[in-house]
């Protein structure tokens, strides 16, 4: 159960029309609970209805690949096909029996995918997870993409999520895109995807920030993306960092030989040595709410304390 000590962050909110118990959101992380195929679990419902139960204000799917070429991961939840939407139904129903609220999110891994036999991206720049360098995306495939994302709300509406959280950060598609470090096009591909989810359904976006690389994708830029999604209707913006590239401090551990241990190491220390700064991000979430301040700003990272919550 959250503790009752979180006095300010249990105060009821809102995202868009949408109201929520309380402040508290389950911020979209891989569960890595699928089947290979995509399809949901009993496990991954049990994941989601044990945070409903616990009196989570929201909790967000993690990053639902929403096609077969966007995928990060085995055993990622997929929302790419309308035969997976059935079990997509099943994880809403459980969420929705237990009193809890959910968004899916979508997500493109672009050249960071770990298992498509070739990756999209809009250049052909290194991938520093990967070690693989993509082609540059065609325009039959940068439209194929964003029927994509359309298709994927669609569905999270058939399957009962309260709302769409797109994912737009650390190196995945739509970041690939809005970042001078990882697009070189000349055409006029930059922006991000296309929604099909109706007018009253919440729209949250996950966006990076700041790139941390060489000629990135910085605040000034970003402060700018915030104000122009919230002009465009987005309802909400949960604030990231790192592109995922070769000399981001985000991610300057992940590209040893072991990958997953360097990945794990990473994390460790970042979020729970006592050496780390909490709420990390929260620079990045000011700036972001100083450019949009009527919508709701998500911040994630390092807050392990109940005085830091509050």
């Amino acid at each position: 159960k959250i503790s009752v000590q979180l006095m300010h962050a249990l105060r009821p909110a809102a995202i868009g029309s949408l109201q929520l118990k309380n402040c508290i959101v389950r911020a979209a992380t891989s569960e890595s609970l699928a089947l290979e195929t995509g399809e949901v679990t009993p496990e991954l419902i049990a994941f989601h209805r044990a945070l409903a139960e616990g009196g989570v204000g929201l909790s967000i799917l993690g990053h639902a690949y929403v096609h077969h070429r966007g995928k990060s991961l085995a055993h990622q939840t997929g929302i790419h096909d309308d035969a997976l939407v059935p079990g997509l139904k099943s994880l809403t129903t459980a969420v929705h029996d237990s009193g809890g609220v959910i968004f899916a999110q979508l997500a493109h891994a672009g050249s960071q995918s770990g298992v498509a036999p070739v990756p999209l991206a809009p250049s052909a720049v290194p991938n520093a997870l990967t070690g693989r360098v993509p082609p540059a995306a065609t325009l039959d495939e940068i439209h194929e993409a964003i029927q994509a994302f359309g298709d994927a709300a669609r569905r999270a509406m058939e399957a009962g999520f309260d709302g769409v959280h797109i994912h737009a950060a650390n190196g995945y598609l739509i970041s690939e895109f809005s970042s001078p470090h990882a697009n070189h096009r000349a055409d006029e591909w930059g922006g991000s995807a296309e929604k099909e989810t109706g007018p009253n359904v919440p729209v949250t976006v996950k966006l990076g920030m700041e790139d941390e690389v060489t000629n990135g994708l910085g605040l000034v830029e970003s402060a700018a993306i915030v104000k122009a999604l919230a002009n465009r209707g987005i309802d909400g913006v949960e604030v990231s960092v790192g592109l995922m590239s070769a000399g981001s401090d985000s991610c300057r551990k992940y590209v040893a030989v072991d990958r997953q241990r360097a990945l794990a190491d990473h994390l460790y220390h970042r979020v729970f040595s006592s050496a780390a700064a909490e709420a990390y991000f929260e620079p990045f979430a000011q700036a972001a709410k100083s450019a949009a301040p009527d919508i709701t700003i998500m911040l994630v990272g390092g807050m392990r304390t109940t005085e830091t919550i509050e």
